[in-house]
């Protein structure tokens, strides 16, 4: 989903840095927005700078960050310790990052670029070999279906025989980074 979209970007942005910005660019992160008219929930009463607070915080950008607290610190230069009020990291007194922190190493971004890279060959290649099955994933009890304005031209319906969702299984996110860096040394 995001996720995919993000890395996708990431890597057209690094693959053209030269022609971008006159040299090789490294990834600082992948980060996104969520625009949004918020809606504050309390059990209490606050105050108008509670809620200014409270609404600051719900604009917090979501996504994956270089494990570099020096590049944390370019990102939220107001941080010094603590976690950061823009992105999901933060960084403890020793100067190391938190164990909140949504971070990954320079490599691991590297294996996550060549990941994104084969799915897209792949796919390519099955879509020119003539493969157009219907088969959307399901996550717990999540599928792309509810979002898609493509249902009428599609005709999924998973009460027909041929038209099985793709089952997902759950995965921590360390057990699907050690299964890409294993596909990377392949």
């Amino acid at each position: 989903g995001l996720a995919l979209q993000m890395l996708t970007y990431l890597d057209i942005v690094l693959s053209n840095s030269k022609q971008f910005v006159g040299k090789e660019a490294q990834p600082a992160g992948v980060l996104y927005f969520h625009v949004h008219n918020p809606l504050i929930n309390s059990k209490k009463l606050l105050t108008l700078d509670q809620i200014e607070q409270e609404i600051f915080k719900s604009f917090k950008m979501k996504g994956l960050v270089l494990g570099d607290s020096d590049v944390i610190r370019l990102m939220d230069q107001t941080l010094d310790t603590g976690s950061s009020d823009i992105i999901s990291a933060g960084i403890k007194k020793d100067g190391s990052l938190s164990s909140r922190s949504k971070a990954a190493s320079g490599e691991d971004f590297q294996f996550m670029r060549h990941h994104v890279r084969k799915m897209y060959e792949s796919s390519g290649n099955r879509i020119v070999s003539g493969e157009t099955s219907i088969a959307p994933y399901k996550l717990k009890d999540r599928t792309p279906c509810q979002f898609c304005s493509y249902k009428p031209v599609c005709q999924f319906d998973q009460s027909l025989e041929e038209n099985e969702y793709r089952v997902l299984p759950e995965a921590k996110t360390e057990d699907i980074m050690a299964k890409i860096r294993e596909e990377a040394d392949q």
